[in-house]
């Protein structure tokens, strides 16, 4: 019998990390019992166009999804797929994406679109994704929720129009009412609530009116509604092209863009044969109402460069347009007719002036006008040296208190109503003897002899008796000398050497009157002022006599402003002036002075006089 030997073998299993190691006296063996297999772990995010978690009709949303392999071994043809519950309709998407071998410990990234079709209807689902391998090794599933929004129904209107009249020749004929039939659809997805169709003349159609609006109601989806507007011509309208703007519009959708509908009126055949009526406004002094020309009651002169031709023409067809000397005039319509005006050109000497009215069926009526221009009777320039003295220096020359305000009055009147120009205008308040010549001396070498110069003086005045002199106190004057005042025969010397036209001197003095010789007012029937202006002159006025004390509180200025003030001629002269108020001068002086006026001597006056030209 043989004997038999038993070996008994020891097996240790030691645990190292997550694989298991069976040693075998020192030796391994990996067998069945290797590396633990690969594991998988799966993140989805749905990613909208708009943000939010809303998929709406016609957009595309993005799943984005990252497989991670979590094991030890290579996970190998892993894919991801999804389910919708409840499934999801209108919605395109591949329920399946491959992601491939992903080794262990790493991450692979992926994405599904989710289109949604124009017509979606909207649903809620919920998507149900899962990683897996083909050897059964899974992730667990992950669940994102999805909405679905389908377009908003809404109405989209459509007009068409059709114009049609009782003549059937295209046109709307005086008299007559046409109808515009109107259709609109709506090819939306929803009905029209509070549908209206409205017309509206971008410009405005004389002699027509039309149906403003018309309500319809509501139309259906696929639908369409008639709406019948009328227009209509009245027995007056003209021949003319109506252009009308239409629109639909509803509560619950857009107003339809609009479209233009053009319609022809005819105005009524009427005979007529008669002219028009020209009735002349300007220059008012012809007599021109009527149908024929009327000759002119006397002729019209002017010194202007234009005159203004203004009248109004009449004619039961209406005026087409009136003509001036070929030019045509602006048109007025008003209840009395066509109102035209135009200023007409005027050269020197005899102008003829037509003026041809034509209606608006073509008969015409004439009036010719003459307008003499003149040469200008003034031409030259207004200049006024205005001198006011209250102030003294010399402590035993009493001050005066208003000959600078009364001169401040007199410059404004004749700066505002009459031909001065402030910029002509010197005005010394309370000046030096040197200042006052020197102004003089200025205007000397600047007037010509087509200029007027006004000299205006108010302030202490003295008469020398032995002397036979008067004199002006400037404001620089003393008491015990005579060295800065200015006698008369120094102002009369001045007023010569100033080569103007008229020089006019308006002394507010006392003894101012031993200036001149002094003559009565209107002696003799005055000249025209055309006559008078044209010879120079050298007159003067002033507030007394050459012998005579005038207050401070000048009657004389009150009555010479207040008439310059009433004056409304448009040429005065200072000879008419000065008999407007000299009586009222004498009646209300305390001291019942006399003003004076006259020609200064030796200053080369030639009988003519200083006109004041109102503006």
């Amino acid at each position: 019998m043989k004997a038999f030997m038993l070996t008994i073998v020891v097996l240790a299993v030691t645990s190292v990390a997550d694989a298991r190691q069976i040693t075998v006296k020192g030796k391994t063996n990996e067998g069945s019992f290797g590396p633990s297999p690969a594991a998988l772990s799966l993140n989805a995010q749905l990613v909208f166009p708009a943000g939010g978690n809303v998929l709406d009709a016609g957009q595309k949303a993005t799943l984005k999804l990252s497989v991670t392999n979590t094991g030890a071994r290579d996970a190998e043809g892993v894919s991801v797929s999804f389910a919708a519950s409840p499934a999801l309709v209108g919605v395109s998407y591949k329920s399946v994406i491959v992601i491939g071998n992903i080794t262990a410990g790493a991450s692979s990234e992926a994405t599904i679109e989710l289109l949604a079709a124009d017509n979606v209807r909207s649903q809620t689902t919920t998507l149900t994704l899962q990683a897996s391998t083909p050897t059964g090794i899974r992730s667990e599933r992950k669940s994102v929720s999805l909405v679905v929004r389908e377009k908003p129904r809404v109405p989209l209107l459509a007009t068409a129009a059709e114009f049609s009249e009782p003549s059937g020749d295209k046109m709307l004929n005086a008299g007559e009412t046409g109808i515009i039939r109107v259709t609109i659809t709506n090819s939306g997805t929803a009905s029209s609530k509070n549908t209206t169709a409205r017309l509206s003349s971008p410009k405005v159609a004389t002699g027509v009116s039309f149906t403003p609006a018309v309500s319809v109601g509501e139309i259906a989806p696929g639908n369409t509604a008639t709406a019948l507007f009328t227009v209509a011509a009245t027995e007056a309208v003209p021949s003319q092209t109506v252009e009308l703007s239409l629109t639909a519009s509803c509560d619950n959708g857009a107003s339809t863009l609009p479209i233009a509908i053009t319609i022809n009126t005819k105005e009524r055949l009427v005979v007529d044969l008669t002219p028009p009526e020209i009735e002349l406004k300007e220059p008012v002094w012809l007599i021109t109402r009527g149908v024929k020309i009327i000759e002119r009651t006397s002729e019209f002169r002017t010194e202007a460069q234009s005159v203004s031709v203004r009248g109004i023409a009449t004619d039961s067809s209406g005026i087409s347009v009136v003509l001036v000397s070929g030019r045509e005039a602006s048109l007025r319509e008003t209840l009395l007719g066509a109102e035209f005006s135009i200023d007409a050109a005027l050269n020197v000497g005899a102008n003829d002036i037509e003026i041809k009215a034509v209606d608006k069926r073509g008969n015409r009526n004439t009036l010719k006008i003459s307008v003499l221009r003149e040469e200008p009777l003034i031409k030259g320039t207004y200049y006024a040296l205005v001198i006011a003295v209250q102030d003294y220096r010399d402590p035993s020359v009493n001050d005066l208190q208003y000959p600078v305000q009364d001169a401040e009055r007199f410059v404004s009147t004749i700066t505002t109503l009459y031909r001065f120009d402030p910029s002509n205008v010197t005005f010394l308040k309370n000046p030096a003897r040197s200042e006052i010549i020197e102004s003089f001396d200025q205007l000397a070498r600047k007037l010509t002899d087509e200029d007027n110069l006004l000299i205006f003086y108010a302030g202490h005045g003295y008469w020398d008796e032995r002397l036979r002199q008067g004199f002006w106190l400037p404001s620089n004057a003393s008491q015990s000398s005579r060295t800065e005042w200015i006698s008369n025969g120094t102002i009369r010397d001045y007023v010569g050497g100033v080569n103007t036209k008229h020089t006019l001197l308006v002394s507010d003095a006392c003894f101012s009157g031993g200036i001149f010789r002094t003559r009565e007012a209107f002696a003799n029937p005055p000249a025209a002022v055309q006559a008078l202006y044209r010879l120079p002159s050298r007159k003067a006025m002033t507030s007394g006599t050459m012998k005579e004390q005038v207050p401070d509180k000048s009657v004389f200025i009150e009555f010479l402003i207040k008439r310059l003030r009433e004056n409304q001629e448009a040429l005065l002269t200072a000879e008419v002036l000065f008999a407007s108020f000299r009586q009222a001068v004498i009646n209300n002086s305390p001291i019942r002075q006399i003003p004076q006026f006259g020609e200064i001597r030796e200053t080369g006056d030639e009988g003519g006089d200083f006109v004041f030209v109102r503006r």
